[in-house]
């Protein structure tokens, strides 16, 4: 490497933004500063709605998107063809023709679900019966042990 590139290397770099490039392009040596952008609100007016910029909306639809064609991995291909694909699944209603539960379907349902809950609540009690029973055998045989050191 040459004293130049050692220089250029230890030299503190500096992040540049953007917006500031291209200020710095438009006021280029010799002329003067650029000038400054107009504000939409205060050109509007207080309380008038902001404008909108047709330039934006402009570049966001020219926005060029990676196509799948343009690669190899295939991991990529597969998102990008994935990317391409229409995101929302449309499921077409029926609108009026709609079915909608009869009242005794209802009551059946409801019934089956009270059923089944009482089945839980039955078999949560023999659990907590179960737990209760070992604690106080537990609870017992401690009580013996300990009355056999004591005693």
């Amino acid at each position: 490497m040459t004293e130049d590139d050692l220089a250029f290397l230890s030299e503190k770099r500096e992040r540049v933004r953007k917006k500031d490039m291209e200020e710095a392009l438009a006021a280029k040596p010799g002329t003067k500063k650029a000038p400054p952008k107009a504000d939409p609100k205060k050109a509007a007016g207080k309380g008038a709605p902001a404008a909108t910029d047709k330039a934006a909306e402009d570049e966001v639809e020219q926005r060029v998107l990676p196509q799948p064609e343009d690669h190899i991995n295939t991991e990529l291909v597969t998102f990008l063809t994935h990317f391409k694909e229409p995101r929302l699944i449309t499921v077409a209603s029926k609108g009026a023709d709609n079915r909608k539960r009869a009242e005794e379907e209802r009551e059946r349902i409801n019934q089956e679900r009270l059923a089944l809950r009482e089945e839980q609540v039955a078999q949560y009690d023999k659990h907590v019966e179960a737990r209760n029973q070992l604690k106080e055998t537990r609870e017992a045989y401690r009580e013996a042990l300990f009355s056999k050191v004591e005693g």
